[in-house]
């Protein structure tokens, strides 16, 4: 099936049983058909793992995981996925029904290209109302753009990547929060090119205990990045601008959310040259 080629979908649970049955149904409802859903159990106490079993359709496959973090997760659906490109869907979003179609005729279409994009969409908690939209507006190699936090290229865990694009790279464990960007800034310092479509192709479910409202943790999960751009041989300048954004992030957030002691005490840490 040279022109389908099969397309991995990974999805991490943990007691997502109230979101699970959408999440899945979204890829059932693809266009596009050659697929495989990897459904991660990474520990949970409520019926996620009989949600999985109760959807009678082989391309779907349960995976066990310790209670160890997504990121365990997601490498452990890397390790076992066998397509020729491979995209993650967290288990409280969706994908829109042309998601995978559109961005693997992307990706064919342009050889050169190792990851395929597109519009992200926001909704409230029951995917009622839509709340905001993400559109990239980059293509092209997308290092600088992902260290400088532009915005440009990045909204989450929306990338369709080819697989020989992500070999051995995997995401970094035991760290809860921008783990996604860690992974993609790793697939980014090998050189490869990012394109988008126009079209929406994923849903995000905006829920305020999500682990991205916890603002101490977002911030670790920047030192993190931080402490991983000399490895990756991100030039100082570029090092620099990526610590004056977060910065700017994490001070206006704090005196979003009425802390300006916490915010003035990220301003000076990031403000800073020693190490985080």
């Amino acid at each position: 099936m040279q022109d389908s080629p099969l397309v991995s979908i990974i999805t991490p649970f943990r007691d997502a049983a109230d979101y699970l049955p959408e999440a899945i149904q979204s890829v059932l409802d693809q266009e596009y058909r050659n697929w495989e859903l990897l459904a991660i159990d990474n520990g949970s106490i409520d019926e996620g793992a009989q949600i999985v079993r109760s959807f009678n359709d082989a391309r779907i496959h349960l995976l066990q995981a310790p209670k160890a973090g997504v990121s365990y997760a997601r490498n452990a659906g890397l390790e076992a996925s066998r397509g020729a490109y491979i995209c993650f869907l967290d288990a409280d979003d969706r994908l829109t029904k042309s998601s995978l179609k559109i961005r693997v005729a992307a990706l064919q279409r342009f050889s050169n290209a190792d990851f395929c994009d597109g519009t992200v969409r926001f909704f409230e908690r029951r995917f009622e109302r839509q709340l905001r939209v993400w559109q990239p507006s980059f293509s092209g190699k997308p290092l600088d753009e992902l260290v400088g936090l532009t915005g440009s290229c990045f909204m989450g865990i929306s990338w369709m990547c080819r697989s020989t694009s992500i070999g051995k790279i995997r995401f970094p464990e035991g760290q809860t929060h921008s783990e996604d960007l860690s992974f993609y800034l790793q697939l980014a310092s090998t050189g490869g090119d990012y394109i988008f479509v126009e079209a929406s192709i994923y849903d995000v479910r905006v829920r305020t205990d999500s682990a991205m409202s916890a603002l101490s943790g977002l911030e670790s999960g920047y030192a993190s990045i931080a402490r991983q751009l000399p490895l990756l041989h991100v030039n100082a300048a570029l090092q620099q601008t990526f610590r004056r954004r977060v910065r700017r992030i994490l001070f206006r957030s704090y005196l979003k959310r009425l802390q300006p002691v916490r915010a003035l005490k990220a301003y000076r840490r990031w403000s800073s040259t020693q190490n985080l």
